[in-house]
């Protein structure tokens, strides 16, 4: 939102993701760094900048031919303000999994698990990504080109890119870590994604604590589906959940094909859905 002057005084955007649905491909937004200069609030009483311009940017990006969803991880102040003017809806307050490391010795990977360090993600990936797509009813599109736009091509790059290949020389799982999340000693998994009931896989999630330990981390934090197999699994190997202080809220634009209920139920994500990681 702009006055005739130029003068900017609000900004309102998402970044489109490619996601996979039982019908077919679409797309959701996330709704990221959105914000108006503070001389020009308005509050929950009268529509001010930020209410205007993402009503605009909702009659144009939330469409059946654009984006069907729209989510994100909003402020307080910015959820009161879209939940009065921009139908906002407060789908569930987040839980992560956790896991505490201290010092001690790393357990040996398993002669089934080589875990490489990569700069960025090869076609290998692609071939995971395909393996793995079935198995979710709703996921984000996880093929190279996605993954290093989103983690190896971004500047400063924080990340560690991880890529795990069986006795088969497959990639069966990837990994992206990022340490000092949230300004405090923690490795977060930014993303995992992994084939489904993989006989190693315990050797990634054992290796993602190894990473941990090895720069100082006092525990690891991961981001998944609480309905989802894997945070079964996960928490299987000693990780626990814990209530976080994020607040999901997502929109639908196309309730007849999607409602945020089978969403909740059906979505696979993790940290890196999110702009918070």
């Amino acid at each position: 939102a702009r006055f005739e002057d130029g003068e900017v005084v609000s900004e309102f955007c998402a970044v489109p993701r490619r996601v996979k649905l039982p019908d077919g491909p679409a797309l959701f937004g996330e709704i990221v760094d959105s914000y108006t200069d503070p001389s020009y609030r308005k509050g929950l009483k009268r529509r001010g900048p930020f209410a205007s311009a993402g009503e605009w940017f909702a009659q144009t990006f939330g469409r059946y031919d654009r984006d069907i969803i729209m989510y994100g991880l909003p402020t307080p102040a910015n959820f009161r303000i879209g939940q009065r003017f921009l139908g906002y809806t407060h789908v569930e307050e987040v839980d992560m999994l956790f896991r505490e490391i201290g010092p001690g010795a790393d357990a040996a990977l398993s002669s089934e698990c080589r875990a490489t360090r990569v700069d960025r993600f090869g076609e290998g990936v692609n071939g995971l990504y395909r393996r793995v797509e079935s198995a979710h009813e709703c996921i984000v599109v996880r093929d190279t080109r996605y993954l290093n736009w989103r983690y190896a091509d971004r500047p400063e790059n924080p990340y560690e890119l991880w890529e795990y290949r069986d006795h088969r020389d497959l990639v069966f799982a990837i990994a992206v870590l990022r340490r000092g999340w949230s300004g405090g000693d923690e490795l977060a998994v930014a993303d995992l994604l992994a084939e489904p009931d993989h006989w190693v896989l315990p050797d990634v999630i054992r290796h993602i604590e190894s990473r941990g330990r090895a720069q100082g981390c006092e525990r690891a934090i991961l981001m998944l589906n609480p309905r989802g197999e894997q945070w079964d699994g996960v928490m299987g190997l000693g990780w626990e959940p814990r209530r976080t202080h994020f607040v999901f809220t997502a929109r639908t634009f196309q309730p007849e094909r999607l409602t945020l209920e089978w969403l909740q139920e059906n979505w696979y994500f993790t940290l890196g859905d999110f702009d918070v990681v």
